[in-house]
């Protein structure tokens, strides 16, 4: 079964494509190498954690997108936020505080269910047992993403990231409203998806800029 949020940037490969796909895939991976004559160790060591943790996530026989949490803990957070410490690392030499470690492990999580929560139906079929097969319901699955991205709110008025709480309140109560709505149907879900999609983009390049400066 094909599932129509994966047929853009996003995509599921076909057979015939496998051997192309492990070149792009090798390739992406080595070519940190070239940079490690000039980041520092910490950047080095996370590097090499990240590209774990893609394994770890997507090939057999670990495949750990295919279970509770870990599909959660090595797919959204585990394939995400070492992109934020990376960087972080490569500019300053230094990891990221663990403070932030933590709001950004939240917030990837709330973006991994609420994407998630739409491929139900298709990682059922695939045989996939991960946490939104478990739950079996996308308004479910979405609800548990807003009150994550409640948590993450919370935590950033905690930490007295005031800007980051209030840009991040757009997330939870822009998914309370489809949940309300109740109007989610198989053909409306791809554009949900995308609209949820966009503004989790944005939101991230708003919350770098507010890190950063």
């Amino acid at each position: 079964m094909d599932n129509p949020r994966k047929q853009g940037l996003e995509s599921v490969y076909r057979p015939e494509e496998r051997n192309r796909l492990l070149f792009i895939s090798f390739v992406s991976a080595v070519s940190i190498l070239f940079l490690f004559p000039i980041i520092s160790s910490i950047a080095k060591y996370i590097s090499v954690l990240w590209i774990l943790i893609v394994v770890l996530y997507n090939v057999p026989p670990f495949r750990l997108k295919r279970y509770p949490v870990t599909d959660i803990l090595f797919g959204g957070v585990g394939h995400f936020v070492p992109i934020f410490v990376l960087g972080y690392a490569v500019m300053t030499g230094a990891l990221m505080p663990i403070t932030y470690i933590i709001l950004y492990a939240l917030f990837a999580s709330g973006c991994h269910l609420s994407g998630a929560s739409f491929d139900i139906q298709y990682d059922t079929k695939a045989g996939i047992k991960n946490t939104t097969v478990l739950l079996q319901s996308v308004r479910i699955g979405l609800s548990l993403s807003a009150v994550i991205f409640v948590i993450a709110i919370l935590y950033a008025f905690y930490l007295g990231l005031q800007s980051i709480a209030l840009v991040l309140i757009i997330l939870p109560l822009y998914l309370v409203s489809i949940v309300i709505r109740n109007n989610i149907t198989e053909e409306n879900s791809v554009h949900i998806f995308k609209v949820i999609n966009t503004v989790i983009i944005a939101i991230g390049f708003i919350i770098g800029f507010i890190v950063w400066y």
